[in-house]
């Protein structure tokens, strides 16, 4: 094998090493943000069914008299 061809085999071995490291790095930051997504989803969840909790409390219903008139 010449120099050149064994050179260029160096670099590309090189950069696909470096292809790989990066996909790793990728692949970690997506799960990382994908937990973090799924917990932001459950307490978005959880708000939403305490707010709507509060707010069926604190309003009547519309169907009911004012208060005076009973």
């Amino acid at each position: 094998m010449d120099a050149p061809l064994e050179h260029r085999l160096v670099v590309i071995e090189s950069q696909l090493a470096q292809l790989e490291h990066l996909v790793d790095r990728l692949n970690e930051v997506i799960q990382s943000q994908d937990l973090e997504l799924r917990q932001f989803k459950k307490a978005q969840q959880h708000l939403v069914s305490k707010l709507e909790s509060f707010t069926q409390d604190a309003i009547p219903p519309h169907n009911q008299p004012p208060p005076h008139y009973q």
